[in-house]
């Protein structure tokens, strides 16, 4: 890391800096001028040149004070926020500089207004399962250290994520401020990132309780449903999230995904969509008679217990079948891969149990494995690659 001297009263300290590293530093400094519309009273310190990292000057309650990180390197197209040494670390991943592609000339989407929702994603042709709508970077991602929460005052927060944004080019910066927010009025900036944060996995080290949010500019547009066509993944290997088709998708039809767990009873999912977002959600499934809502509940509930329950899963691979079928009822076609990761699990669990044929279960557990397999890599994921390890070791004691 190469580290700068942002400012020293010291002849000898000035003396020791190269010109270059002294144009470098002022031409930095600039970025945060008078200029952009800051509240920050003055601007952050600079670091270190590369990875280009500033040190904030917002106030911050705890001892690790949070850092900013503009990348990829030689841009500033987007911005991370975390402490110094999970940013040095991070910029030594493979992720920090790996080679992006360029984005399609025929993009599959065109954004438009759609009635009652503002801006929308529209599918410009048909798409099929597994088919990649979006893939870009953030403009901003947070570790869960400097999010908003209750011990903190959302005045403070929305001062490091302003300075934060102030930093990255003024077309980013323009991208972030276009997103809607409906939230903290006051504080756009913490609004933006609170109400078109995405939940993704850890970049460098994810700890047990959470992980970091990103804030997209194309993703943030496509609106909610409960009953998705598109699913979000985020690719840890280059830090860029990804929306891809979770079904077949007709040209002219509406690219969602969605903000509350599609799993949850309807009372509950409009509570916290009207709460949280500000919107009454008129999906299909939300618009269903009284007499159809109940019938929808029980089966998105079944869908979640299943996948959330700590047990072990069902005794009956026909369980596992039907609330596939109820996945497939309901629209959810998001979560295949994991009630088939379910199936995969109880077969294991049956060779562990030695029920049954275990040479039959073993062929069945391969069976459930590759589809398990096929709905992730849909879904631009990974089955987890225990689970290989597991069925070769079954192969080499089964002798099969």
């Amino acid at each position: 890391m190469e580290t700068v001297a942002v400012a020293s009263s010291s002849p000898e300290a000035a003396d020791s800096t190269s010109m270059s590293s002294m144009l470098a530093t002022l031409e930095d400094l600039s970025l945060f001028s008078s200029s952009a519309p800051s509240q920050a009273k003055k601007p952050p310190t600079l670091v270190s040149t590369s990875p280009l990292i500033y040190r904030s000057n917002v106030g911050w309650p705890e001892a690790e004070k949070p850092h900013y990180m503009y990348g990829p390197p030689g841009t500033r197209d987007f911005v991370v926020i975390d402490t110094l040494p999970r940013l040095i670390a991070t910029s030594k991943l493979p992720a920090w500089t790996a080679k992006r592609s360029a984005p399609p000339k025929n993009l599959p989407y065109r954004l438009e207004q759609v009635p009652g929702k503002g801006i929308g994603m529209i599918a410009t042709r048909d798409l099929s399962l597994g088919d990649r709508i979006v893939t870009e970077l953030p403009i901003l991602l947070t570790s869960h250290h400097f999010a908003e929460t209750a011990e903190r005052v959302v005045e403070t927060v929305d001062q490091l994520y302003e300075q934060a944004v102030d930093g990255v080019s003024p077309d980013s910066r323009a991208r972030y401020l276009a997103l809607h927010n409906s939230m903290f009025e006051e504080f756009p900036f913490a609004g933006i990132r609170c109400q078109n944060g995405f939940g993704v996995f850890d970049y460098y080290n994810p700890p047990a309780d959470a992980g970091p949010t990103a804030v997209f500019d194309l993703i943030c547009k496509a609106n909610h449903s409960c009953s998705p066509n598109a699913a979000f993944t985020f690719d840890t290997l280059t830090l860029e999230g990804m929306l891809s088709a979770a079904g077949p998708i007709k040209a002219g039809e509406e690219i969602c995904t969605y903000y509350y767990d599609p799993w949850a009873p309807r009372e509950e999912r409009q509570a916290c969509l009207e709460e949280t977002y500000d919107f009454t959600c008129a999906c299909s499934c939300c618009e269903l008679p009284a007499s159809k809502v109940e019938e929808s509940d029980v089966r998105r509930t079944r869908i979640r217990d299943l996948i959330t329950s700590d047990e072990e899963p069902p005794t009956s691979i026909g369980a596992i079948e039907e609330v596939l079928g109820f996945a497939r009822d309901e629209g959810l076609a998001i979560y295949k891969a994991q009630l088939l990761e379910e199936g995969l699990r109880l077969h294991l669990r049956n060779l562990k149990l030695r029920r049954s044929d275990q040479k039959a279960t073993l062929l069945q557990a391969e069976v459930w494995s590759k589809r398990a397999q096929k709905a992730y890599r849909a879904e631009g994921k990974l089955l987890s690659p225990t689970y290989a390890e597991v069925l070769k070791t079954w192969h080499l004691e089964l002798g099969v």
